[in-house]
């Protein structure tokens, strides 16, 4: 099932937009408290940062993988777990409001590069392999490996399908390629 990538985009860029008025709220109340903005100025923040990268790999993986990291496909708006995520990260590293906002817009801009970088992978391997057809070298509990092109894929299926048979990749779901 081919997706349709700037659809989810367009869907993406409002959804991480909507965090704006999240992040006034909450890092308005945040920095009013010493507590919090005392905390993690010290080296928590480097902390911090190094989830803020993690979200950023995960955000990739459920934009290249059509979102089954952490939802299963079972959520249809997959980029909200990133966006929360960025979002807390960036309302946590708030010292003032101002500091908050501009730490948000640039880790949303980055979350919104990961995901079209992620859509773009699925997007390449779509066009690659979809609709190509090869011979099945063999077969056992549904995960084989066919000869597509002169090379050799792992591949997986639904039915019962006899090796040397020729097959067809009609479906990429996750990052597996399905065939007929």
């Amino acid at each position: 099932m081919k997706r349709d990538i700037k659809k989810e985009l367009k869907r993406d860029l409002v959804i991480i937009l909507s965090g704006i008025i999240p992040m006034i709220v909450f890092g308005y109340l945040i920095s009013n408290y010493n507590y919090f903005t005392t905390f993690f100025n010290g080296h928590i923040i480097y902390i911090l940062y190094v989830i803020a990268v993690g979200i950023l790999y995960i955000s990739y993986l459920e934009a290249r993988d059509n979102d089954p990291f952490v939802t299963g496909k079972t959520q249809t708006l997959g980029v909200n777990n990133s966006f929360i995520g960025m979002l807390t990260i960036a309302i946590l590293m708030t010292k003032d409001i101002k500091t908050g906002v501009l730490n948000y817009i640039i880790l949303a801009l980055l979350l919104y590069i990961s995901r079209v970088l992620g859509k773009n992978s699925y997007k390449n391997k779509y066009d690659k392999y979809v609709g190509k057809s090869g011979i099945l070298i063999d077969i056992k509990n549904n995960k084989g490996h066919a000869l597509i092109d002169d090379e050799n894929v792992v591949v997986y299926t639904d039915k019962d399908i006899a090796v040397d048979s020729e097959v067809v990749i009609t479906d990429i779901r996750s990052n597996y390629l399905y065939v007929e």
